[in-house]
């Protein structure tokens, strides 16, 4: 198993979804590959598929009407308990994560283009394109490696204001890696801790003084400058 598709794997898993392993799916007569199918409630579905970058050109042509002709026959009977719960919604709501090793020379305006054309169809299924360098193997190595939850790992990288400023200098590769994974992966999100609410009201009265305080239910009613001038006046005759 690739560290990526275990990275993958691992991350549906934690956010409770059922896997579905399809071993040697028959794209071809020449190919077989292995893929695996994640849902967590039958109602959504993803194809989790590695193909190689020279092949992705066929992915909107003969490969995805293989796998729309063919898959869910091929998960039936190697779950043939849960069988009857692909027939409803399957078809309709699906999408198709497509894991990608890109070769070093290729340019980074052939590979958006290429990725770009995968995306944009969605005829057979919705697509998202898991682009990857031989240098990122590493990272995912890196993440799988580290004893934390892999999304809350993601989440925690992802939240550090540090290492983006880093990413937008193009100093941090784990960074850049992580992001594509949320954007690609549907149910991967960012989760937002919730932060302590700043008592303003506390930190309003501690810095004034006992009688600021008494007008201070007086000031916060005051909502316009004509307002303030009467308020200011009326201490002006307390005054005489």
């Amino acid at each position: 198993m690739t560290s990526i598709k275990e990275l993958t794997k691992k991350i549906a898993v934690e956010h409770n979804h059922k896997i579905y392993e399809v071993p040697d799916f028959e794209l071809n007569i020449k190919t077989n590959i292995n893929l695996y199918v994640t849902t967590k409630d039958f109602f959504d579905y993803f194809i989790f598929i590695d193909i190689p970058y020279n092949k992705l050109n066929e992915v909107n042509g003969s490969i995805q009407i293989k796998l729309h002709g063919d898959l869910i026959n091929n998960i039936k009977g190697e779950n043939e308990s849960d069988s009857h719960k692909f027939d409803l919604h399957f078809d309709k709501n699906t999408t198709l994560i497509i894991t990608s090793l890109i070769p070093s020379d290729v340019s980074i305006e052939d590979l958006y283009r290429v990725v770009s054309s995968l995306e944009e169809d969605v005829y057979f299924f919705k697509k998202q394109v898991i682009y990857y360098y031989e240098s990122e193997v590493n990272i995912t190595n890196s993440i799988l490696a580290n004893n934390e939850n892999c999304s809350n790992y993601c989440n925690r990288i992802i939240s550090d204001i540090k290492k983006y400023e880093l990413f937008v200098k193009s100093k941090d590769d784990e960074y850049g890696f992580i992001a594509r994974l949320f954007e690609k992966i549907p149910f991967l999100s960012l989760t937002v801790n919730e932060m302590e609410l700043l008592d303003l009201q506390g930190m309003i009265t501690s810095k004034l003084t006992k009688n600021e305080n008494k007008m201070l239910p007086e000031l916060l009613v005051l909502d316009s400058d004509e307002a303030i001038d009467s308020w200011i006046l009326s201490l002006e005759s307390k005054n005489d």
